[in-house]
């Protein structure tokens, strides 16, 4: 197994806090404005279809989004993934705010984000299920056993130191982008910190991904939910209109979609 001690491995740029800092805060520039928009959408032009999933997938977003700031603006943590270490470079350690508090707070945010994740699949289980007399009254308990075993977990730490089958689809699809964004990171942190492996520019770019992880999911809503979709294509022409650009808008069956649906095209002239 490949063993990369610091006296033989090369620095760069990219290895640099600097360019790390800058490229969390440069995602963070144009994340931030999306996550706004797509929580628009979602409280805004959900359609009634959709009523039923639209608190657990407004719950999902906030807390992705509110991760992506965490990781990018508030704690900011440069990590040395060999050894588990790092330490904060945001605005948390700018304002004073104690390493220790801001670990906690990193990692509970993580875990209510998990749990969301996983409010998304019981909304769909509540929803499809013949099991509504006995689940029902347990979903609240539920609930907030779960997010208090998200909140509390660490403490000892810190101590120490529309349509259902489519509908189903999408909701799958969609997780999928936050889970790549987070697995493949951390799959590399456990890799490094189990051999003793050194690369600060895959530390750099793993701790990045985790935290644009919210900006991918917030795209990925924005296209693969058809009502978001038609809305974000409504703004597109009206602006194109408004610049000069003539256009026309066209629907097609598209056969091969998972969602059997009409899609917009835009037709420029």
């Amino acid at each position: 197994m490949a063993y990369c001690p610091p006296n033989s491995y090369e620095f760069t740029y990219l290895d640099s806090p600097e360019f790390y800092i800058l490229s969390l805060h440069f995602t963070a520039f144009f994340a931030v404005p999306i996550y706004i928009f797509t929580g628009f959408l979602i409280v805004f032009k959900t359609p009634q279809s959709m009523k039923s999933v639209k608190f657990s997938l407004l719950t999902f977003h906030c807390w992705t989004c509110f991760v992506d700031v965490v990781f990018s603006i508030l704690v900011s943590p440069f990590a040395l993934a060999p050894l588990y270490a790092g330490y904060p470079m945001g605005v948390l350690q700018w304002m004073g705010v104690g390493i220790q508090h801001q670990a906690i707070f990193s990692m509970a945010s993580t875990e209510a984000m998990l749990v969301s994740i996983i409010g998304v699949y019981e909304n769909r289980f509540y929803i499809l299920t013949h099991f509504r007399q006995w689940w029902g009254p347990v979903r609240i308990p539920w609930y907030i056993f779960n997010y208090f075993l998200a909140l509390a977990a660490f403490w000892p730490v810190y101590y120490l130191v529309p349509d259902q089958t489519n509908a189903r689809e999408s909701v799958i699809l969609q997780l999928l982008v936050p889970s790549f964004c987070l697995n493949a990171p951390f799959a590399y942190i456990w890799y490094s910190a189990k051999f003793k492996y050194y690369n600060q520019k895959l530390t750099n770019f793993s701790i990045i991904l985790i935290a644009s992880h919210g900006l991918f999911s917030s795209i990925f809503m924005l296209f693969i939910q058809i009502p978001y979709r038609k809305v974000v294509w409504g703004y597109c022409i009206f602006w194109m209109r408004g610049v000069g650009i003539r256009c026309l808008e066209r629907s097609s069956q598209e056969d091969k979609s998972v969602f059997q649906s009409r899609m917009s095209k835009i037709v420029l002239y």
